[in-house]
């Protein structure tokens, strides 16, 4: 039974594999390089051979004609050879079938080790959200105990309860997440502000009036 194939395995086929497309390019490139310098210069050979030669009909000079362009056409032929190669090399078929299949493993193990944790993840997440709405609960509770606590006195007493009566206790609002969160930090925004203007106005007014 063949061994399965995992993204690590392919991700080192492909370097290696890639690693030898660039050394064949650097050399290609350098092969390129040399032949074009030869061109050049079998040019150069051919207009002064054909500048010396004009009135020359004699047979070693046509031979001489005839062998330059041959090294030319030559020449011309493997800059040609060269230059489809490089663009070959710069998409080889092999190395593209390797990126996919690199691809399509990790999307499936990344698949895999999600299913896998999840449902772990979904437990914790169940255990957190219970305990919250049990501590939440526990706010209430104490936000109303702090606010009976006075009232319960006030009838003692026989006096009615105003509000400003009542303890001024820190407001979590669990509900808004640009505003007090549960952690009970509070949102500096302008409407925020302004409200809490409004209830230190009102405090004061209901205390100037008593």
């Amino acid at each position: 039974m063949a061994k399965q194939r995992t993204k690590n395995t392919v991700i080192a086929e492909f370097k290696a594999l890639h690693q030898q497309e660039m050394e064949a390019r650097q050399q290609l490139l350098e092969k390129q390089l040399e032949l074009q310098s030869k061109l050049a210069e079998l040019d150069s050979n051919l207009a002064d051979h054909q500048a010396a030669s004009v009135t020359d009909i004699s047979e070693k000079a046509l031979s001489e004609e005839a062998s330059i362009r041959l090294q030319i056409a030559e020449t011309d032929g493997m800059l040609t050879t060269i230059n489809e190669k490089l663009a070959r090399l710069a998409f080889t078929e092999e190395t593209a079938v390797l990126r996919k299949e690199a691809l399509e493993l990790a999307k499936s193990e990344a698949l895999e080790k999600y299913d896998q944790e999840l449902p772990v993840l979904l437990e914790k997440i169940a255990e957190a959200k219970k305990a919250y709405l049990g501590l939440l609960a526990d706010y209430h509770a104490l936000k109303k105990e702090s606010r009976q606590s006075v009232i319960d006195i006030a009838q003692k007493v026989g006096r009615s309860v105003d509000n400003v009566d009542l303890p001024n206790v820190r407001e979590i609002k669990t509900y808004r997440m640009t505003n007090m969160q549960s952690c009970g930090a509070r949102a500096n925004s302008a409407g925020e502000r302004r409200f809490e203007d409004w209830r230190r106005w009102q405090r004061s007014y209901s205390q100037t009036r008593g």
